[in-house]
Order: C-alpha cells, then structure tokens, then sequence
C-alpha cells in the first residue's frame, strides 16, 4: 500500500467517524429538546391547574361578555391558558381569552378568542361568497396544522366549517384536536 492510498483511508474513516459524533450530537439536542418541551408543558398544566375556576360560576370575558360556566367544566384564564396551548404547539395572541375543559379530565377543551371585527348588516355581506370563506377558513387551518407538525407535535385541528342554517353567507365554524395519523 502506497502513502497515498494509506491517507484517503485515513480521510475516509475520520470522515465517518465525524459522521457518527455529528449525528450524536444531533440526538442528544434533539433528546435536550424533548425533555426542555416536556417539563414546559408539566409546567404550563400545574400553572393552569393552580389559576382555573371550577363550575358553575359566571366568568366576565373581557368587557363584552359574562361566560356561564355549568357544573362539570373548569375555565383556564390569560396567560397561564396561553402558555398550556403554546406548550402544545399553537400560538395565540391578544384575541385569545381562555380555555374550557371537561373537570372529569376528557380528551378535549375549548379555547376562546375574541374578534373585535364589529357588527355586519345583512346589507354589507350580501355579495359575500360563502364557499371563498370556507376555503381560507380550511387554508387557515391546514397551515395551522402545518406548522404543528413542524414542530415535532403530534396533534393536528380539524376544522368543520358549514355556512350557516340562517344564512348562506354565514360561515359556522367549530374544531376539535386530533391524533396526527403517521
């Protein structure tokens, strides 16, 4: 074997090895991350645990709302409420309000957001297009649902938007967290 041969060798399996530290690396950080992400989201539950209001009670939502909160549920108020849905990987803003849970601990909440977008005359959205709304509504979601996965959390928003029974250019809109399927 000639000296050259013995160096690209060499190169070969320092490379490699450099390979395998890098990927070591890679799953102790991504290990770090997980672990750093678990204690935030026990954080976040105890902290919504110690603020939430059990039922029945009334709850002032804001200056435009009393909330009747009945026996059986529990209410989760700013911020301790928006710290437990970006542990989860949503994001919320200044609209966000809270979260409503089932006190017998089920499998979902219902988080609330305030839109201060006024009131519209049956006159001013009559030439709104029903279907347009729905397909942004669902867009809205999907990249919601996007940047979830993203971020390496495993539950995804289903959105059901219908136009309203009142009206057809009236979107309903309700949603409910789901399993992401592998």
């Amino acid at each position: 074997m000639n000296l050259r041969t013995l160096s690209v060798a060499f190169l070969v399996v320092t490379t490699l090895s450099a390979q395998a530290d890098d990927a070591a690396s890679d799953a102790d950080r991504v290990s770090a991350d997980v672990a750093s992400a678990r204690q935030e989201a026990d954080a976040a539950r105890e902290a919504a645990r110690r603020a939430m209001v059990r039922g029945p009670t009334s709850i002032e939502l804001r200056d435009q709302a009393k909330l009747a909160l009945p026996a059986g549920f529990v209410y989760v108020p700013m911020p301790e409420a928006g710290r437990m849905m970006r542990s989860m990987g949503n994001t919320v803003d200044s609209r966000f309000i809270g979260l409503i849970f089932p006190e017998s601990g089920g499998d979902w909440f219902v988080g609330m957001q305030f839109d201060d977008s006024g009131y519209v005359k049956d006159d001013d959205a009559k030439d709104w297009n029903a279907e347009e709304l729905l397909q942004s509504l669902k867009d809205g979601t999907e990249a919601g649902n996007q940047h979830r996965a993203d971020e390496g959390h495993a539950l995804d928003r289903a959105a059901y938007l219908r136009p309203s029974d009142a009206s057809p250019r009236v979107v309903r809109r309700s949603g409910v967290a789901r399993p992401r399927r592998p």
